[in-house]
C-alpha cells in the first residue's frame, strides 16, 4: 500500500496548508450541469430526460462523494436537493465539511471512513456516484478496485458521474495521471457510458486535462444472452454451484439458487487460457512458465497483470498476489478436490468441494464476514480455475 492510501498522508497534507486540488468553491463543471438539468443531472447530455427514480427510503436521488474533500461539491448537490453522503477518510476535512453544513443549514450524511471498507449496508444504497479526484489520489494498482467498489455501492441501473483528471501523462503522483482509453477499458467491464466529453467549463489549469464521463451499472450482461447478472457479493450468503455444461467442452457454469451468475470458459481443450465473467467485471487467466509456474491475471481485453498466482506445486497450492501488497493463501488437499483461500490472519475466506469424474462440479462456501471482500468476486472465479487446471494434471499425469 502506498503512502497516498493512508488517510494520515492526506491529513497532513491538510495541516499544513499542502492542498492545491482544493479551489475553495464547486466544481464550475458540475456546476453549469446541474444549473441545466438538475435532479435529472445524470441524463446529461442526452435527449429525452427522464426522471431518476430515487432509491427506496429515500425522497430523492442518493448521491455519494467518495474523497469528498472539504466538501464544495457535496454541498453543492444538496443545495440542489440531493440525497448526499459525502466520504472521506482524512479528520481534518470532515472536520470543516460538517461545520460548513450545519452553518448552511444542509442535510448531509457526513462519514469519516475508507471507501474500501464501506459497511454493507452501504451495497447498492446509491443512485449516483459522483467522481473527481478521488481515482487519481489513490494508487494506480487499486483503480481496478475502486471502480468494482463504486460498482457495489451503486443501486440497478445507478449512474457514475466522473470528471476524470488528470490525463496529461504527468509523471508521478498524487495526483496520478489517468490513460483516457485504459480507464474507459476498464470502466466499460461494468458500466455502459452514456456520455463522454471534454468540458468546456473547466477551470483554466485543467481545461483539456480532464474528461467527462457518464456512465450507468451494467445489469445486463452481454455474454449472457440477457440474463441478469448480479453481483457475486449481493448473493454470497447463499453459496456458489459451479457445474461442467458438457464433459466435451472445457465450459462452467456458476450458479446460486439455480441463477446463473457467472462463467468460466476456456480457449481449447488443451490450452490454459480462460476468459472468467460475472456481474463484477471480466477476466482473463493463462499459465506461464514451466518450472515456475505462475497465473496471469488481467481484466478483459487488457495486457496488464492485475494479480498473479504464485504455484508452488498443483498440488500444495499457491499464493495469489495483488501489485498492492495484498497476498492470499491457497491451499488445496492431496486429492486435489478441495481448495481455500486464507487471509493473512489465515482465516479462511472461501473453501470450494469438487466432485465428478467426466463432468466436473464443486459447491463454494464463503466464510463469515467474507461476503463483500473487494476480492470476492476475483476469487471465486479464480478457485474454480485453478481447480479445473489441478483436475487436467491429475489426468495427464
Amino acid at each position: 500500500m502506498s503512502a497516498s492510501d493512508t488517510s494520515e498522508f492526506w491529513q497532513q497534507a491538510y495541516l499544513e496548508n499542502r492542498a492545491p486540488w482544493d479551489m475553495g468553491t464547486p466544481t464550475p463543471v458540475f456546476v453549469s450541469m446541474l444549473q441545466e438539468y438538475g435532479l435529472q443531472i445524470a441524463h446529461y447530455g442526452r435527449e429525452g430526460r427522464r426522471p431518476i427514480a430515487p432509491t427506496e427510503g429515500s425522497s430523492s436521488p442518493r448521491v455519494l462523494v467518495p474523497g469528498c474533500g472539504r466538501g464544495y461539491d457535496a454541498m453543492l448537490f444538496a443545495e440542489y436537493g440531493f440525497n448526499v453522503t459525502a466520504l472521506d477518510f482524512a479528520p481534518e476535512p470532515v472536520k470543516f465539511l460538517r461545520a460548513e453544513a450545519a452553518n448552511r443549514n444542509l442535510r448531509m450524511e457526513i462519514l469519516q471512513d475508507d471507501l474500501f471498507t464501506l459497511s454493507e449496508e452501504n451495497i447498492a444504497r446509491y443512485d449516483i456516484v459522483l467522481e473527481y479526484t478521488c481515482i487519481c489520489a489513490i494508487d494506480p494498482a487499486r483503480r481496478r478496485e475502486y471502480l468494482h467498489m463504486l460498482h457495489r455501492v451503486l443501486a440497478s441501473d445507478g449512474y457514475f458521474i466522473g470528471l476524470i483528471f488528470p490525463i496529461d501523462g504527468r509523471p508521478g503522483g498524487p495526483p496520478y495521471a489517468i490513460e483516457r482509453d485504459s480507464f474507459l477499458s476498464e470502466l466499460t467491464t461494468l458500466f455502459d457510458v452514456r456520455f463522454l466529453d471534454i468540458p468546456k467549463t473547466s477551470i483554466k489549469p485543467r481545461r483539456g486535462k480532464e474528461i467527462l464521463v457518464i456512465a450507468q451499472k451494467k445489469s445486463v450482461d452481454r455474454f449472457s444472452k440477457g440474463i441478469i447478472m448480479k453481483s457475486l457479493s449481493d448473493i454470497a450468503h447463499h453459496g456458489f454451484e459451479w457445474s461442467q455444461l458438457s464433459a466435451f467442452k472445457q465450459n462452467y457454469e456458476l450458479r446460486s439458487r439455480s441463477e446463473l451468475v457467472g462463467s468460466l470458459e476456456f480457449r481449447s481443450a488443451f490450452g490454459t487460457f480462460a476468459t472468467a465473467k460475472c456481474g463484477d467485471g471480466c477476466w482473463t487467466f493463462k499459465r506461464v512458465g514451466f518450472w515456475k509456474r505462475l497465473i496471469s491475471i488481467r481484466a478483459c481485453n487488457s495486457e496488464a497483470d492485475i494479480a498473479t498466482f504464485r504455484d508452488n506445486t498443483w498440488s500444495q497450492g499457491g499464493t495469489l498476489e495483488f501489485p498492492d501488497g495484498r497476498a492470499f493463501k491457497v491451499t488445496s488437499n492431496f486429492w486435489k478436490s478441495r481448495l481455500e483461500f486464507q487471509n493473512s490472519a489465515d482465516e479462511v475466506l472461501l473453501h470450494f468441494d469438487s466432485s465428478g469424474v467426466f463432468k466436473l462440479k464443486a459447491t463454494v462456501h464463503v466464510g463469515k464476514g467474507s461476503e463483500h471482500h473487494p476480492a470476492l468476486p476475483l476469487m471465486v472465479l479464480f478457485g474454480w480455475y485453478y481447480l479445473v487446471m489441478m483436475q487436467h494434471e491429475s489426468a495427464a499425469a
